[in-house]
């Protein structure tokens, strides 16, 4: 083999070498991708999850306000004095 063959071939390996490096970097930066666009979903799905909790914090809130409001009219109603006397007698009314 003469020295310009074995350079021929020298380079030929280094291509080769050079083409499988670009590749398992190809690979590896696509596992990284996929990772962080599982981690940004879980993060979304947190998100969620966060904002539902929110919402049902906020629902239950406004439930216990609405009902300290209606238990507070209903005191409200209890202490005021009856307009309607409680000995009225109602005298049947007699058709002619």
């Amino acid at each position: 083999m003469t020295l310009a063959e074995k350079g021929e071939q020298a380079r030929q390996e280094s291509a080769k070498f050079e083409q499988t490096q670009l590749q398992k970097a190809r690979e590896a930066a696509k596992t990284t991708s996929d990772r962080e666009q599982e981690i940004l979903a879980k993060s979304q799905s947190n998100d969620w999850e966060a904002q539902q909790l929110e919402k049902a914090r906020a629902q239950s809130d406004e439930r216990l306000t609405r009902q300290q409001k209606y238990l507070q009219q209903a005191q409200e109603a209890a202490t005021q004095t009856r307009k309607i006397p409680k000995d009225t007698s109602i005298e049947p009314v007699q058709s002619d």
